[in-house]
């Protein structure tokens, strides 16, 4: 990896606030693009069915075995997850599936890097913390599931 790649990997990785539907909270993005990432478009279609969803439906972690991740859409190469990040014990935990797809679509946005100059791959993962409880929301290759 060049000094450059780091320095910008670095920069996305700072802190900063969010406010989704009126309520502000802490994200840190993470990016982890590589060869081996999901297709920008694939990702497109997950957060966009997520964010189809609305408000009114909740994406739920319900894994609090193992991984302590649950997968809430695949759509072609692309997939989005919700993951248990906090230090006290793992219930099921809900975000909104709307705002679930937002906070996505900040990853693939960040993320994304050309491959060859015509294909363009993402992958990263973001973590937040809402109402003292830490999460972290993931794009990645769904050939990793």
């Amino acid at each position: 990896m060049t000094l450059m790649r780091i320095l910008i990997s670095l920069l996305m990785a700072l802190s900063s606030a969010v406010k989704i539907h009126g309520q502000e909270f802490d994200k840190v993005v993470v990016c982890e693009t590589s060869a081996a990432s999901p297709f920008v478009g694939d990702v497109t279609q997950c957060v966009d069915h997520l964010t189809e969803l609305g408000n009114q439906v909740d994406c739920c972690l319900d894994n609090c075995s193992r991984s302590k991740c649950t997968t809430m859409a695949t759509c072609g190469s692309g997939a989005v997850n919700i993951c248990w990040n906090g230090q006290s014990d793992c219930t099921e935990r809900c975000i909104s599936c709307s705002r679930a797809g937002i906070l996505l679509n900040s990853v693939k946005l960040q993320c994304s890097q050309f491959r060859d100059s015509f294909v363009q791959l993402t992958g990263g993962f973001l973590e937040y913390t809402v109402n003292g409880d830490s999460y972290r929301l993931s794009v990645f290759n769904s050939k990793d599931t």
